[in-house]
């Protein structure tokens, strides 16, 4: 390996590198050795890309089928390298004990070609607007006409304003690039053309390489200020991230449109009107043959014993133009507008004066009970999934909804989640789509409980259920009847009714778009109502459940049971999935016995675990029967899971994840080492902390609770990492001692992020820190532990117990100095002080 590392490293940093050939390494991701850890962080190092990862040999040894991949295969492409694409492939051809391998790249550019494009003036619109008499249209009662009139005022002014130019840039002018920037460049041409004239003179030379350079210094400023606000602008969005990278790096993928252009359009000769037309028929007929496999109205469960219907009502309280104000502040300029053509950025040019008209428009249409159809149009836009390009089931809808039908949206389910939190109707096992609520919570409970079983040296079976378009297959009618019993009554209830009526879209690819599809079924793709609808009409589900642990984020279900007796054990799970099969007949939804999975969960050492797990996902046609004579498929038993982003294992030992998050965090670190010539040292901070932090951080007080080995892995790539971000002189200091970089870059290593992540999940900004104390012992006994006031560590059976919240939170706080908690006044300061205290303790 470091002849490997010094031959490449001779290479300029910049040039493309492909290295191939039979390496003896096997990188599958079952191959869990140190030699192969070490190998792909080198190779990670060094910014090359693993572009195989399937299996190269295939041979039987002593009657074993045994395969590995040692033919590799990785690739680096330059800042300003032309390749766009790389398409690696095994041929299952057998030569030798060998497959053959290759590697095809896509150097082709984009050609610029003249073209028109639409543009608006500004200027234009926000004259239009402003002369506008607004305040005429709040003594308007009908909304329906109310947004008619709306909506003709903005379409003259677009009219109006829009004009249309031919773009043929010969040279792409870059967005960092101000007016004062250019002229600065236009002068220094200018002394670079009158130094060509005449070479000889010395003092043109001069005036000129000062110039220049004073030129480059102001060029640079501005190209690390744009890239550290395009950063910020992110959010945390990681595909943004990845896409701006991609393209500072050289490399651009291919538009949503351009993909379904060549593999849709070129391919088979189609029509883009075809294609849409296809995509619409696609999209609505998969939710009508799902909904036409069931259609039974006789109910398996009596409602009365599992709805608890709420005994207080929701009122609306009426919207005001100060409302409207802050949710129009709180928009994204850059969205895309719906059907009506109305833009985020003309409303926030008007806000002082659209916002009475806007809480007019919501209050009218909750008090008149009806919505214009207008806004319940979405344009449809195809994204690719997987699988074959040319297979219009391989796409997934997104669609994009009218300015004013959001600003409604979040207007009122504002205040409706606000009534649901306030009167605790929503169940506590669901923790999707809630404030204080999300997967880090969910799991952190889902694997504090399996630690608790494994710890009393319990077998679990754990169940995890699929269904099929969950968001899009709800009825109509049983929505309504949850958000009745959530609450949701009266006036309320029919301005829903008819928000869910008279539903239509249209698929858009470039400006063609198809024939209008009905949405018969389902709660609105891409809306704000539609999650909180959806948790709403489930809310009702984890009453039928008897005997397990139930754990649910929006529609991903998991039920778990431990014991000790697997007939025990396997009769509690079934007859509580059955329950769940037969709510979900009454409820409209249709569960995917294909796609839900069951897992055995137990130590490696417990000697009587058992292998197999039987069980059945009983059909609607069968409960009918009650199960007489019954060919109903057993549930797959998998070995592994991949659950809310975590993969989880049959021991609980987080082996497969970690090294998921390392494979994360290589490809990562071969994009720092691409792109650190690209950008400053600053933006390199900025990333790390967007990437690398939140892809070791994302499930860490779950996963984090593995085998320190484990995590080791996952420091070393981190420190890798760190090594490309600060200087060589930095580097050179510490004399090879690489641990002291967390200090430096002030990164908590990942073993002390799992310690202050626990306590800040615990913390309570209300009651300052007590409620850590919640379910921890002190000491009574006059012992030297009891007079520093350390907390009692409960027993345990074995290491999963050391892994339980009831053993981790006071070991943490032992370690802390005395009084170390009560110093904190909120969690945000906490979070600072632990980090703080941490890094201090870093060598």
């Amino acid at each position: 390996m470091s002849e490997i590392e010094q031959i490449i490293k001779k290479i300029p940093t910049r040039s493309d590198v492909i290295v191939l050939g039979d390496i003896n390494i096997n990188i599958l991701d079952e191959a869990m050795d140190g030699t192969k850890a070490r190998y792909l962080n080198m190779c990670a190092g060094l910014g090359l890309y693993c572009a195989i990862r399937d299996v190269t040999r295939e041979a039987v040894v002593r009657g074993r089928r045994t395969v590995s991949c040692i033919d590799h295969l990785f690739v680096r492409n330059g800042a300003k390298s032309g390749a766009s694409a790389l398409h690696a492939y095994t041929l299952r051809r057998r030569v030798a004990d060998h497959y053959m391998t290759g590697l095809s790249i896509d150097i082709s550019k984009p050609v610029s070609r003249a073209c028109t494009q639409s543009f608006y003036n500004h200027k234009t619109i926000e004259r239009e607007l402003n002369d506008i008499e607004w305040a005429n249209m709040l003594n308007v009662s009908d909304p329906i006409q109310l947004y008619n009139q709306v909506k003709n005022i903005f379409d003259t002014v677009y009219e109006l304003s829009a004009y249309n130019v031919i773009c043929s840039k010969k040279r792409c002018t870059q967005p960092w690039i101000t007016k004062d920037l250019q002229i600065m460049i236009n002068k220094k041409d200018l002394l670079f053309r009158q130094w060509k004239s005449n070479p000889n003179n010395n003092n043109l030379r001069l005036l000129y390489t000062k110039f220049r350079n004073m030129t480059q210094k102001f060029i640079n400023r501005a190209k690390n200020n744009y890239k550290k606000q395009v950063i910020k602008n992110c959010n945390g969005d990681m595909r943004k991230i990845w896409k701006n990278i991609n393209s500072w790096l050289g490399k651009s993928n291919l538009s949503i449109d351009s993909v379904i252009e060549k593999y849709m359009l070129k391919s088979n000769n189609r029509s883009l009107v075809n294609i849409c037309n296809n995509f619409c028929d696609t999209f609505t007929g998969e939710v009508e043959v799902i909904k036409l496999s069931h259609k039974c109205n006789k109910e398996l469960l009596n409602r009365q014993d599992y709805v608890k219907e709420c005994n207080v009502s929701f009122r609306f309280k009426k919207i005001t133009p100060i409302d409207v104000l802050k949710v129009i502040n709180n928009m994204n300029c850059n969205k895309s507008p719906g059907s009506d053509g109305i833009r985020v950025q003309e409303l926030k040019l008007i806000k002082d004066k659209i916002c009475s008209v806007i809480s007019h428009f919501v209050n009218s249409c909750v008090s008149k009970g009806v919505y214009p159809d207008e806004l319940k149009k979405a344009i449809i836009r195809p994204i690719y999934k997987q699988g074959q390009h040319s297979e219009y089931t391989n796409y997934r809808p997104i669609a994009i909804l009218n300015t004013l039908n959001k600003i409604t949206e979040k207007l009122i389910m504002g205040q409706i989640t606000s009534f649901l939190e306030n009167n605790n109707i929503l169940s506590d096992i669901q923790h999707g789509f809630r404030p204080n609520r999300s997967t880090d919570t969910a799991l952190s409970q889902f694997t504090d409980d399996i630690n608790k079983m494994l710890n009393e040296q319990k077998v679990i079976i754990a169940l995890f259920i699929d269904y099929k378009k969950a968001f899009d297959t709800l009825d109509h009618v049983g929505l309504l009847r949850a958000m009745n019993e959530c609450g949701i009554r009266g006036p309320m209830s029919i301005f829903f009714q008819n928000y869910l009526q008279n539903r239509t879209l249209k698929v858009k690819v470039r400006t063609v778009e198809s024939k209008e599809g009905y949405i018969k079924y389902g709660v609105p793709t891409g809306s704000v109502f539609g999650p909180l609808g959806y948790i709403m009409h489930v809310n009702s589900m984890a009453n039928v459940v008897n005997n397990c642990n139930i754990y649910m984020y929006a529609d991903d279900t998991c039920l778990l049971y431990g014991g000790k007796d697997m007939k025990v054990i396997s009769k509690a799970i079934q007859d509580d999935f059955d329950n769940i099969v037969r709510w979900a007949h009454d409820n409209g939804l249709i569960i995917n016995i294909n796609k839900t999975k069951c897992m055995l969960i137990s130590s490696p050492y417990n000697k009587n675990k058992t292998q197999n797990v039987i069980i059945t996902g009983h059909s609607y046609d069968c409960l009918h029967k009650n199960k007489i004579d019954c060919t109903c498929n057993k549930l797959e038993q998998v070995t592994s899971y991949k659950y809310l982003g975590l993969t989880i294992d049959r021991s609980f030992s987080w082996n497969t994840h970690v090294e998921t998050v390392c494979n994360k965090l290589r490809s990562i670190l071969g994009k720092f080492y691409n792109i650190r010539h690209c950008v400053s040292r600053g933006i390199l901070f900025m990333l790390y902390h967007a990437l690398t932090e939140s892809t070791v951080g994302y499930g860490l007080a779950a996963y984090g609770l593995t085998f320190p080995s484990y995590l080791t892995k996952i420091k070393t790539i981190q420190k890798r990492t760190l090594k490309l971000l600060v200087d060589q002189e930095t580097k050179c200091s510490l004399n090879k001692d690489y641990d002291k970089l967390f200090k430096i870059c002030e990164v908590l290593p990942i073993e002390l992020k799992v310690r202050a992540l626990i306590i800040l999940e615990k913390y309570n900004t209300s009651n300052t820190g007590t409620n850590l104390l919640d379910g921890c012992k002190q000491r009574v006994y006059p012992t030297r532990a009891a007079s520093k006031n350390k907390l009692m560590m409960p027993r345990s059976s074995n290491y999963y117990g050391k892994r339980t919240r009831q053993w981790l939170v006071p070991r943490i706080l032992n370690d802390l100095p005395q009084d170390f908690i009560k110093k904190a006044t909120s969690k945000v300061h906490l979070k600072k002080l632990l980090k703080r205290y941490y890094l201090s303790e870093c060598p």
